[in-house]
């Protein structure tokens, strides 16, 4: 629902601040809806961890689901022009894929062996959630682009900024990654800082393993003190390493992972009484089916900015709610929840019906 909201607004020029990305230090709200997306592959690949199952089966489910994921998120990118010259590789399908193969392999291979059984072992992956974080900071800290001051962290001067434009090249990067020239000079899903969003995974598998499928009251209230523990973490590292969503900084994963786990908590404690079940029921039909609601919202999102007769329906949408609601950010805005109702109204009577459409 958060990506939706941000992403769908009927004016770019008119969205409401905390649904708009920080310029590039902090975060805001929407800020968040990445990392909790990469916080909940965590959690279900914990739920989901089946120690009976031959290593070989899994490993061949999970690269399957890894290379689906990398597929379609370039499909997405190719569209709708299918320019190969200079489509964008990276993007966030094509993270969150990356991210599940490594952080469910590496689960897969680190468990503990009883037998014909194996056991996700927990204390090996916070081991590699801090080791990759660590690491971060001290390329952060003690590395830059050639030409930069060490430990720059402006949008053309980290490592990994330098290293997408070698590898990825910018005729293939964020076409709205630029510096005040106009260049395009650095990727916010970069090979680099895949690694940090790859701890916030492997937070979100330590998270699901200590709470389990059905949390009591008294897992969930130290869940969410464990969140603000997180939150907090993070804005004491911030004077030595800055909260930065784009580069995925240290700091920015602890604050964002803490949010998301406050925010799972929450959701969990709703979902225990009968009004919040009946309030969250359109959470629970975009979570049935998250996949189809991302690529239901990317396709509305390309064709809403394709002119037909001179004028997007965007835009034709925008003027025309803005004709009725005398107030362009309240207007954006309403643009912004009706693309989520007609996703919610595609996608709703497959949950009646029990279809969930999977990777």
């Amino acid at each position: 629902m958060g990506m939706i909201l941000v992403v769908s607004p009927g004016s770019w020029n008119y969205r409401l601040p905390m649904l708009n990305h920080a310029p590039w230090h902090g975060y805001t709200l929407a800020d968040l809806v990445f990392p909790a997306f990469l916080f909940a592959v965590g959690v279900a690949i914990a739920l989901g961890f089946r120690g009976d199952r031959p290593l070989g089966a899994s490993v061949a489910r999970i690269l399957r689901r890894t290379l689906s994921l990398i597929g379609l998120g370039l499909l997405l990118n190719l569209l709708p022009a299918f320019d190969l010259a200079n489509f964008r590789i990276s993007g966030v399908l094509q993270r969150i894929g990356l991210c599940y193969g490594l952080a469910a392999i590496f689960v897969l291979m680190s468990a503990r062996a009883a037998g014909c059984t194996r056991y996700l072992d927990a204390t090996r992956v916070t081991v590699a959630a801090v080791t990759l974080l660590v690491g971060w900071a001290l390329v952060l800290s003690f590395t830059s682009a050639p030409g930069f001051p060490v430990g720059d962290v402006s949008q053309a001067g980290t490592l990994g900024a330098w290293f997408d434009r070698q590898v990825i090249t910018p005729a293939h990067m964020w076409p709205h990654g630029t510096d005040a020239a106009g260049a395009v000079v650095f990727d916010p899903e970069g090979i680099l800082s895949t690694f940090p969003a790859l701890a916030s995974v492997l937070i979100g598998v330590m998270c699901g393993q200590w709470l389990g499928k059905t949390p009591s009251m008294r897992l969930l209230k130290l869940g969410a003190g464990m969140g603000f523990a997180l939150v907090l973490s993070g804005y004491l590292m911030s004077p030595l390493i800055v909260v930065n969503k784009w580069i995925w900084t240290p700091s920015f994963a602890l604050v964002s992972s803490g949010w998301s786990l406050l925010a799972y908590c929450a959701l969990h404690f709703a979902l225990q009484r009968s009004a919040g079940q009946a309030v969250l029921k359109p959470v629970l039909i975009l979570g049935g089916n998250a996949i189809l609601a991302f690529v239901l919202c990317e396709l509305l999102g390309k064709i809403a900015g394709i002119p037909v007769a001179g004028e997007s329906p965007q835009n034709f949408a925008f003027q025309t709610m803005l004709s009725m609601v005398n107030d362009p950010w309240m207007s954006s805005f309403l643009c912004a929840l009706g693309v989520l109702g007609i996703i919610l109204l595609v996608i709703w009577p497959l949950q009646r019906r029990g279809i969930h459409i999977r990777l």
